[in-house]
Order: structure tokens, then sequence, then C-alpha cells
């Protein structure tokens, strides 16, 4: 019982969150994250980070930023719906991890938390 109410809960959460998180995806980016979108296209086009372009985080960010252009296009609607598809995934990871290590009514709670701070 205690199991079906928390997926019953999670389920609830998650359609919560993509209603939420679906009403910005309209606002532009600020500063940083236009960057990373555009160097994750610049990727795209086969340049070379730290040679064709340079920004001092880790190049790591720049292909991760390249394939959510790639799954997503590079508009502004399409990086926030990815990136809210991301989120979603990351909250029932956390959820059944946190329920596999102790039980559903923590991994319920891990995952509201991580939801309402990310």
């Amino acid at each position: 019982m205690e199991n079906k109410v928390c997926l019953g809960l999670l389920i609830l959460l998650l359609l919560l969150v993509a209603s939420i998180r679906s009403k910005f995806s309209l606002i532009p980016f600020e500063r940083d994250e236009g960057i990373y979108g555009y160097i994750g296209k610049l990727i795209l086009e086969g340049k070379v980070p730290y040679k064709d372009f340079y920004e001092q985080k880790f190049p790591g960010l720049f292909y991760f930023y390249g394939v959510m252009v790639w799954l997503f296009g590079d508009t502004v609607d399409g990086l926030h719906r990815g990136f809210m598809y991301l989120n979603l995934v990351t909250i029932v990871l956390i959820y059944f991890a946190s329920a596999r290590l102790f039980s559903p009514v923590p991994g319920i709670i891990a995952a509201i938390t991580y939801a309402f701070v990310s």
C-alpha cells in the first residue's frame, strides 16, 4: 500500500513540476544559459573548445549543451523543454534510488525536496 501511495505522489509531483516549468518555457535565457546554448551549437558545427572559442568552464558542459541542442533544437523553448525533461527524469531516478536504499517514504521525500530545490 505504501508503494502505491508513494508512486501516486510521484506521478502527482511530476505533473506539478511539468505544469510549473512549462509556463516558463518562453522566458529568455540569462547570460550564462544563452552562452552555453550557443557554445553547444558551435560544438555541433565541429568547433573545438579552447581553440575556436574560450570559456572558463570545463568542456563537458559544452558537450552536454551540444547534446541538448541536438535533441531539442537551439531555441529558447526547445532548451527549456529539454531541461524540463531532464529534471523530470532526475526526480524519478532520485525517487527510485532512495526508495531502494531506504523505503518509498524517504524516496518520495527526497524526490519532493529535489523537485522544489531545482
